[in-house]
């Protein structure tokens, strides 16, 4: 197989991911908002309290215009058929900085939306691209950096202790790891049917009789 084949079923991948990545952008920043209005106006038949005041919920809201405003703008760069290799990294390093903010007006690395971080790298996935996995995870760990700095400097009582800063690292790099595993496979995958003629599996790995499926 030439090795342009699988850079061009990539390319085409990316357009894909990103599209999904940008539908699940939105998805889940809307339905965090929900839940955030919930949180401000409380609802007892859901057992939920008001706890998030005026000033607080106007910042979140600003973050989450932000955010969407940032998803259209996707939307039109793609519809206008622009795709930049650069726009994938773009894009994550924009859910990264507003997922950060988010937490940094919220409680910190105490917040729940913590796992935010982690719907960011599995959606790095999506583009099938290695490097922006590895890229996304590195800016993981530094935008967490940079939210347990802010949280001791101006929210010491948000503080986690040091095994979960250590957890949530390793965590990060083992789902890295996975990903690029499994963009590798699939890789692999695309090189192997391609070379098999007339085949639609990789020649030597078809089903055996009697053989396990």
């Amino acid at each position: 197989m030439a090795p342009g084949r699988w850079q061009i079923a990539k390319r085409r991948q990316e357009f894909r991911g990103e599209s999904f990545a940008n539908v699940a952008r939105v998805t889940a920043v809307l339905a965090f908002y929900v839940i955030e209005i919930i949180n401000h106006h409380g609802a007892r038949s859901l057992g939920m309290p008001a706890v998030v005041g005026k000033d607080l919920h106007a910042l979140v809201t600003t973050l989450v215009g932000a955010w969407v405003g940032a998803a259209l703008l996707t939307v039109v760069t793609m519809r206008l058929r622009y795709f930049p290799i650069w726009l994938k990294y773009l894009t994550t390093s924009v859910d990264l900085a507003l997922m950060t903010s988010v937490l940094a007006v919220l409680d910190g690395p105490k917040s729940p939306m913590l796992v935010g971080y982690f719907l960011v790298l599995a959606l790095s996935a999506t583009r099938f691209s290695k490097r922006l996995i590895a890229c996304t995870a590195t800016g993981t760990l530094v935008s967490y950096g940079i939210l347990l700095w802010h949280t001791a400097v101006l929210q010491p009582a948000h503080a986690v202790p040091r095994y979960h800063q250590l957890i949530f690292a390793l965590a990060v790099l083992i789902l890295a790891g996975v990903l690029i595993v499994l963009v590798s496979a699939a890789e692999r995958l695309v090189v192997a049917l391609e070379s098999a003629p007339n085949s639609t599996f990789p020649a030597g790995d078809a089903e055996k009789p009697g053989g396990d499926a």
